[in-house]
């Protein structure tokens, strides 16, 4: 294959770059921010996080409509999630009675955080998103890597048609197991969510590890059910739908994260033409997934027997993440009440590996357990400083500009190797790879082993499942994708 075949292949698989219109808002949402600290007075801030959230959605807009022409839908995860996490959060407490007010009971010395650390808050969260187009913006070859990815095909074998149902039994397996595989009792712990007694789940030792290839089981039969027009849809969607009970019921949005949006983001990646009956069923099942988010996050500490009691306000909720809060009192805590970390959280990706069995003194996050024992003052509950605020107390700025860059770039790798695989013949795959966006959206909350862990079962689950194409088979199909003309999957 010639050099400029080459290039054709490569341009035919590279994301979208960020465009004129995306940087200009950015900078203008920066540039607000800037202007916070000319202000004095909470009427002026509050006016800047309505404008905050309405560039941001013409910023959501304009990438909406990329997103659908192109779809790569890195650029608009991104700054949907800083939407979400942050400028709506931001506005919400804006607009309370007593603007950017404390939690009851938190330790902080006055109702209602000072304008300082909202102005600086407001810089940060602009650096960030504006950080994170930076990092998508860079486009290393990675050829090796890519290759890899579109060689590992769905596998024909029996085991390999066996084990998604074998994965999805993961999902409930520990559970039963830590309860005697007492059904009654299980179902009565879902039900319960965070309301009842926790399940001793020690007596099962390492097997509770389980439930993560679970967690990718309940995935790829979901998918199949949403993608594949095939006999087994009905049986995927049952087998899915009862593994993926323990990651809806027991309150925790993240873990329902990974379970459903990989089915959501490959059923956009489809390659079919957009028509109305289409986008209406995509809508549809993108209303679905918000309205589980929603219940779980109104009846993880009520239980769900109170499910008919939930109030249709209590579903268009936007302060449900806490996050931009959390941001204010991390800066409140550092420098102020503590150093800076100067703490690399890769290295607890490598130790969290390790399990207390055999390392009962294994450290945990130094930055993480200071935030948690100032705001919990020793209650039964833990809370995360978010990403933005885990950063700047170990590295202030320059932290808040790493982790932008860096989660930008592992955005844009994600979207490259879903467009270099074939769905159908790469489903396995294509599932592990939704589950790394679920683990960079969640990174939002906080940048941790626990959410790496999820996909890394996934891509262990995903060798079982698939095997490598054939070099010869692999140069035919680039020679064939080469004479294309150059287009993004999905536009006809």
């Amino acid at each position: 294959m010639n050099e400029i075949s080459l290039r054709q292949d490569d341009q035919l698989k590279q994301p979208p770059k960020v465009t004129a219109h995306q940087w200009v808002l950015s900078y203008l949402l920066l540039g607000l921010a800037g202007l916070g600290f000319l202000t004095s007075s909470y009427e002026a801030l509050i006016i800047l996080a309505e404008l905050f959230v309405l560039v941001d959605i013409l910023l959501l807009i304009i990438l909406g409509k990329e997103a659908l022409r192109t779809r790569s839908f890195g650029k608009l995860l991104l700054v949907a999630s800083t939407l979400f996490f942050f400028w709506l959060e931001a506005l919400s407490l804006a607009l309370q009675e007593t603007p950017f007010p404390v939690p009851g009971g938190l330790p902080y010395p006055s109702a209602q955080y000072g304008e300082e650390l909202v102005r600086q808050a407001y810089l940060y969260v602009a650096l960030f998103q504006l950080m994170l187009l930076v990092g998508y913006s860079l486009r290393p070859r990675m050829r090796g890597v890519f290759d890899w990815i579109g060689s590992r095909v769905n596998s024909k074998t029996l085991r390999a048609r066996v084990m998604p149902y074998v994965l999805a039994g993961c999902a409930v397996f520990p559970l039963l197991l830590a309860l005697r595989f007492n059904l009654k009792a299980m179902f009565d712990v879902l039900l319960a969510a965070r309301t009842g007694a926790e399940v001793e789940m020690d007596n099962v030792g390492l097997l509770h590890f389980l439930t993560f290839f679970g967690m990718y089981g309940a995935a790829i039969l979901l998918a199949e059910a949403v993608l594949l027009r095939s006999k087994k849809r009905l049986w995927s969607l049952v087998i899915g739908g009862i593994a993926a009970l323990p990651f809806i019921m027991g309150g925790a949005r993240h873990l329902w994260l990974f379970v459903a949006f990989p089915a959501f983001i490959l059923m956009s990646r489809s390659e079919q033409r957009l028509t109305p009956g289409r986008l209406v069923r995509w809508a549809a099942i993108s209303l679905a997934l918000l309205i589980i988010l929603q219940l779980q996050y109104s009846l993880r500490n009520e239980g769900w027997s109170e499910v008919a009691n939930v109030e249709s306000s209590q579903l268009l909720e936007t302060d449900v993440t806490g996050q931009f809060g959390a941001l204010l009192y991390a800066e409140y805590l550092v420098p102020e009440r503590h150093d800076y970390f100067l703490e690399i959280p890769e290295k607890y990706f490598v130790i969290h590996w390790i399990p207390r069995q055999f390392w009962p003194d294994k450290p945990l996050m130094q930055s993480w357990e200071f935030y948690n024992g100032e705001y919990t003052q020793g209650q039964a509950f833990n809370v995360t400083p978010s990403i933005i605020g885990q950063y700047h107390m170990s590295f202030g700025f320059i932290g808040v500009i790493f982790i932008g860059v860096w989660l930008g770039f592992l955005t844009r790798l994600a979207d490259r190797a879903l467009l270099v695989i074939e769905l159908e013949r790469q489903l396995a795959m294509a599932i592990a790879i939704g589950m790394f966006y679920a683990f960079i959206i969640s990174s939002f909350r906080f940048y941790s082993p626990i959410y790496f862990a999820y996909f890394l079962f996934a891509m262990i689950g995903m060798m079982l499942l698939t095997s490598r194409r054939r070099r010869n088979a692999d140069a035919r199909l680039l020679e064939v994708d080469a004479y294309r003309p150059v287009q993004y999957p999905g536009v006809s």
